[in-house]
């Protein structure tokens, strides 16, 4: 074991650090915080990007009933009533609205967050079979070498959200198995399940 592990292994909140700056470098010199900031919604599947914002938006606006789950405009009825995935998530979203104001950036901000764990979750996962800090590394941010990932990644679609809590919950898993801790495969059922409620094929 080199020293650079040995050190990296006794203060783990640098690997921590070290992972966020290097998601952060790829973040930027892919250029997806460009547009963080703006108020429109466009591009590739627009119209579902806006339907799951339309639903963070009704929830903000309804006094955050939970279950008064709708959309803005629905064909079949003028109710906005439509099946759609499972909406804790967007509904956590509309609660910090509430508390920040009504910023699209607040959203966005819950998709990175959520990217950034999950591939943390990925490079903790690495670093267990490879016991490698390089390779970890290289095998977490691989997605961003994916242009489908990279283009989608903050934008209001289910499809990320669903899979970086697949990672957070194979994570959760692996230490269970590990530690034989009971409260981590909750979380690891927790997270899986969740994902399977947003996009049932990442189960």
């Amino acid at each position: 074991m080199d020293k650079v592990t040995r050190f990296l292994i006794k203060y783990k909140w640098i690997t921590f650090v070290l992972f966020a700056l290097l998601y952060w470098l790829f973040f930027v010199a892919l250029q997806i915080n460009r547009g963080l900031n703006s108020e429109l919604i466009s591009g590739y599947h627009y119209w579902r990007k806006s339907d799951t914002y339309a639903q963070i938006l009704n929830y903000y606006n309804n006094g955050l009933n939970f279950f008064d789950f709708s959309l803005y405009f629905n064909q079949m009825t003028s109710q906005g009533k439509a099946v759609g995935e499972f909406p804790l998530f967007y509904y956590l979203i509309a609660i910090q609205k509430t508390i920040f104001g009504d910023h699209i950036i607040v959203a966005k901000i819950n998709w990175i967050i959520v990217s950034f764990f999950g591939l943390f979750s990925l490079f903790k996962i690495a670093l267990h079979f490879t016991k490698s800090h390089i390779y970890s590394f290289i095998i977490a941010l691989s997605p961003f070498l994916l242009p489908i990932y990279s283009v989608y990644l903050v934008e209001f679609l289910p499809d990320p959200i669903a899979f970086h809590f697949v990672l957070i919950g194979l994570y959760f898993l692996l230490r269970s198995h590990n530690e034989n801790k009971k409260h981590l495969l909750y979380f690891s059922l927790f997270f899986i399940s969740w994902a399977g409620m947003i996009k049932p094929f990442f189960l």
